[in-house]
């Protein structure tokens, strides 16, 4: 009888464990798509207002990082942040009527390799 519940702490721990070294705090930047309809001209970086108008929204300082080649933004966070506290951001972020899209940019998931069916015989 011990040595089974010994067998279900241990199982316990071990599940807590692995799931809390999931959330590590690694995400540092934000991947936001504008609006069409927008008034920010197209493939320049934000504005130092533009800026602080969304970190105004996001509770959290917010930097202009760059532009992609798709007129999407970069934008840096203050710190490294788990999973959860960026899609907490990304989730207030997204209720702006100027954004089209918005995302962490989660350097863990974005290296891993896509995943290839099984070849079939």
């Amino acid at each position: 009888m011990l040595r089974k519940i010994s067998l279900i702490f241990l199982w316990t721990f071990f599940a807590f464990t692995a799931h809390a070294q999931g959330d590590v705090a690694n995400v540092t930047q934000l991947h936001i798509r504008l609006k069409a309809q927008t008034q920010h001209p197209p493939k320049t970086p934000l504005t130092a207002n533009e800026a602080a108008d969304l970190s105004a929204t996001a509770g959290v300082n917010l930097t202009s990082n760059a532009v992609t080649p798709d007129n999407a933004h970069l934008v840096g966070l203050p710190r490294a942040m788990t999973r959860a506290e960026a899609w907490a951001i990304a989730t207030k972020l997204s209720a702006r009527p100027d954004i089209e899209n918005v995302e962490p940019i989660d350097p863990e998931f974005n290296k891993r390799p896509p995943n290839t069916p099984p070849l079939l015989h």
